[in-house]
């Protein structure tokens, strides 16, 4: 068989290009290959060769549905092959087989990577021209079939995953150079904005101070995106690194507490700890996540409210050592079930973001800090009920003390 030289590049030119060679070697009038849809509750043809046909002529049959008593239909759910002397004897058979001068059909199951995906059937118009010997040859014709089909998915499978390694290469690189390059002049408007704010203040000016009030806040925000690439882009390439101290993560929720507070007044944030929990982490990275969860509560309450931090001492999942548990609770749009397995996805932003207006953002900053909390040798997840709210939890090793 030379079924092995067949071109694997388009699945469907490789099962119609395999159905011819199958129709020559086996000297058959007809063969046809039927695989399932993607729904699942039909069988499509994928490649189908006729001798007596020219080639690009519509398959004898284009779809079968499995719900229909046809003996093809059986042959997929029961996985036994099916043999038939003359289908004009068989009333069950699509029609278009006896129309067609078939009377002859030989079917088996098409199996691909351990799993029945479809049928292999060969057709002829005399009477009686397979025999048992015929069916087994046939069987034996399938399972190499199935293997050629499964190398042919599993190779478009590796050309796809290289063509996304590549662009993903390419995006994070673009990402860098225009990070790096972006940074310099955006940090230079803010300091000069901060200098026009003061000569503002002095001269009495309240709207030149107020207008450059809000260019230094959005140029802030432009530097946190832009630094928002950059540890992306340390992340993928394994270049983020941490420099750990001994810290009391209750004094740095206090702090970020502090922060955030002055920049909303529709919002109270409340800090709930026991006592101090000692951590060895970077300080600067932890703070860093704890910004991001609250600046999210913030933006994702946006009828005001608590927002609840709270700090806590835990015993470790394996009941050995302590653990630091740290939440951030609001009483906002919440996030839909079908967005909570996503929201630590990179450039993912859940519907309810996006519904609510004035939320933007680059979709990073979540992933960003499970990676954070992740490379502490933490874990973070999130509870959430649309209407309701979300908590976002993590956790990291404690320190004794």
């Amino acid at each position: 068989m030379t079924l092995a030289a067949l071109p694997v590049q388009d699945l469907g030119a490789y099962l119609q290009a395999m159905t011819e060679t199958i129709t020559r070697v086996l000297r058959v009038d007809t063969t046809g290959v039927l695989i399932r849809d993607e729904a699942g509750d039909a069988l499509v043809s994928l490649g189908a060769a006729d001798e007596a046909s020219p080639p690009g002529r519509e398959p004898l049959l284009a779809r079968l549905s499995l719900s229909e008593p046809s003996p093809l239909a059986t042959v997929f759910r029961t996985g036994l092959p099916y043999l038939v002397v003359d289908v004009r004897d068989e009333p069950r058979l699509p029609s278009a087989f006896a129309a067609a001068g078939v009377r002859a059909l030989l079917a088996v199951p098409l199996v691909v990577g351990g799993e029945r995906r479809g049928v292999l059937y060969v057709a002829s118009r005399r009477r009686g021209a397979f025999t048992s010997a015929d069916q087994a040859l046939l069987g034996v014709v399938a399972a190499r079939v199935g293997l050629l089909l499964e190398n042919a998915e599993l190779a478009r499978r590796r050309a796809e995953l290289e063509r996304e390694r590549a662009r993903q290469q390419v995006r994070q690189e673009f990402l860098g150079i225009v990070s790096h390059e972006l940074k310099t002049p955006v940090a230079v408007i803010k300091a000069y904005t901060e200098v026009l704010q003061q000569r503002a203040e002095r001269a009495g000016d309240a709207e030149g101070r107020r207008i450059l009030a809000r260019m230094e806040e959005q140029a802030g925000r432009m530097l946190g995106l832009i630094d928002d690439l950059l540890d992306l882009q340390r992340l993928q390439s394994g270049l983020l690194s941490l420099e750990e101290s001994d810290a009391d993560l209750v004094a740095l929720a206090t702090r970020v507490v502090e922060e955030l507070q002055t920049t909303t007044q529709a919002h109270r944030l409340v800090l709930h700890a026991g006592g101090p929990v000692p951590a060895r982490v970077d300080r600067r990275r932890i703070e860093q996540v704890l910004i991001n969860l609250v600046e999210n509560a913030i933006k994702y309450s946006p009828r005001g409210g608590d927002i609840t931090i709270t700090v806590n001492r835990a015993v470790g999942p394996d009941g050995q050592g302590s653990q630091a548990v740290l939440a951030v609770s609001d009483r906002g749009i919440g996030i839909a079930p079908h967005d909570l397995a996503r929201v630590f996805e990179r450039f993912y932003q859940a519907q309810g973001g996006r519904l609510h207006r004035g939320v933007r953002g680059l979709g990073v900053g979540l992933y960003i800090a499970r990676e954070i909390v992740e490379r502490h040798g933490g874990t973070m997840w999130v509870e959430s009920a649309e209407g309701v709210g979300s908590t976002f939890y993590l956790t990291l090793p404690a320190a004794e003390g």
